[in-house]
């Protein structure tokens, strides 16, 4: 039986209880801008790195593009699915107000809908913060590849510079 009159304080009050959860909602919400945010960055390396490795002649030019290649692959998987977990639990949270809310007017137990849809929201977000988690790891080897690399360059550079003032000088 559908309450048909329905109490100004009660509404308040199913208002108050609803209200919780949207502040979570909105923490989703600016994870998956950060997540949205790390994916375009993802794609245009993607693409930069792309056009890169038409113009390597060389294999000692093209390898480390590859492999930087295959690194943005598994970073761009990892935050894919860190966006549908995430997604997956803005979705329920959602039906979480939705049935926290009808709960006040629908004469019925529904404390365990509740509690279950809660706990799968959470489950998602833990496995969204996790893949999160992976992306941020293989974002800082590969960040660590490249400065090691880096470093390799201007070691070669300066013995380079060396051995040619020795040249000049000799």
């Amino acid at each position: 039986m559908v309450v048909t009159d329905i109490d100004t304080t009660q509404l308040a009050h199913a208002i108050q209880i609803s209200i919780a959860p949207v502040f979570m909602l909105a923490g989703i919400c600016a994870l998956l801008g950060v997540l949205t945010t790390r994916l375009n960055r993802i794609v245009d390396r993607g693409r930069k790195l792309e056009s890169q490795s038409l113009e390597a002649d060389t294999f000692e030019v093209h390898l480390p593009i590859r492999l930087e290649m295959i690194s943005l692959l598994k970073r761009g998987k990892s935050i894919n699915i860190a966006m549908r977990l995430a997604i997956t639990s803005a979705i329920l949270l959602c039906l979480v107000i939705i049935v926290i809310f009808l709960g006040n007017f629908i004469p019925t137990h529904l404390g365990i809908i509740i509690s279950l849809a809660f706990i799968a929201c959470m489950i998602s977000l833990v496995g969204a913060f996790l893949c999160f988690l992976i992306e941020i790891h293989v974002a800082a080897i590969e960040n660590k590849r490249n400065l090691n690399a880096a470093e390799g360059f201007l070691t070669r550079d300066k013995i380079i510079c060396s051995q040619s003032a020795k040249d000049v000088k000799g």
